[in-house]
């Protein structure tokens, strides 16, 4: 049987399976994959593939439905639509914008619509930078509001150097670290946090960005939390 794992905020899924391998000895020598990746700014559970039969099977896992916590942060603008990212734009929003309006749009993304891949994604492809980025087709199934909160622009810097500091890899912090000049120290950016249950392929990085580009307000996602996989639920 698979393993539920908890992947942590800045990991890789492949660090998660070392630090599997330390945690639980007797599977140091067996074949481990996961089915379903999380970016290394997102954390939560992990379905984990253990042994080489398994791993041949592994399509039958990877369509499994998912529910995620997001932070959606509207105001800002990466180009990997999360703060591991080289940041675009960064502006207070007016008086007007409020969570109602934000939930509004965001329920419009139920059912299923075709949206491009973020340009940095586990899909594989080879893009010139004028090249239009492929799509899929994603499914959401429901999304609930859960909190409506604020945090200013220091603390969004400061967990920028905090992620380009603990993910380990080349993932362009020099540039990222270049980029946040752009955030204003004292500006206030809204966070609405929401429950997305969608099925496989579903990209939360691009549900944030899409939605801020229909709002007009530029969004990332500011924390994604997986909590369901399938059946299994995180308590």
């Amino acid at each position: 049987m698979p393993i539920i794992f908890y992947k942590n905020r800045f990991e890789t899924p492949l660090e998660s399976l070392n630090r599997l391998r330390l945690e639980r000895p007797e599977l140091a020598t067996e074949t481990l994959s996961y089915a379903g990746r999380l970016d290394p700014m997102a954390e939560g559970l992990l379905l984990v593939l253990v042994g080489e039969d398994e791993n041949r099977d592994r399509q039958k896992y990877l369509h499994l439905s998912k529910t995620y916590e997001i932070e959606i942060l509207f105001g800002l603008e990466t180009d990997t639509y999360d703060l591991l990212g080289v940041v675009k734009s960064a502006k207070e929003l007016n008086t007007e914008f409020s969570r109602e309006k934000a939930q509004l749009e965001l329920n419009k993304f139920i059912g299923e619509h075709e949206f491009p891949y973020p340009r940095f994604s586990s899909k594989v492809f080879s893009l010139q930078p004028t090249d239009e980025i492929p799509t899929r087709v994603m499914k959401i199934n429901s999304i609930k509001s859960l909190e409506w909160n604020e945090v200013k622009g220091d603390k969004v810097k400061a967990e920028i150097l905090e992620a380009c500091e603990k993910v380990k890899g080349d993932f362009r912090q020099d540039l990222i670290l270049n980029s946040i000049i752009n955030i204003p120290k004292n500006i206030s950016f809204q966070i609405l946090k929401c429950s997305v249950a969608c099925e496989s392929g579903a990209y939360m990085r691009t549900l944030a960005h899409e939605l801020g580009q229909r709002l007009a307000t530029g969004a990332i996602a500011y924390r994604i939390k997986r909590v369901q996989i399938g059946e299994n639920v995180l308590v």
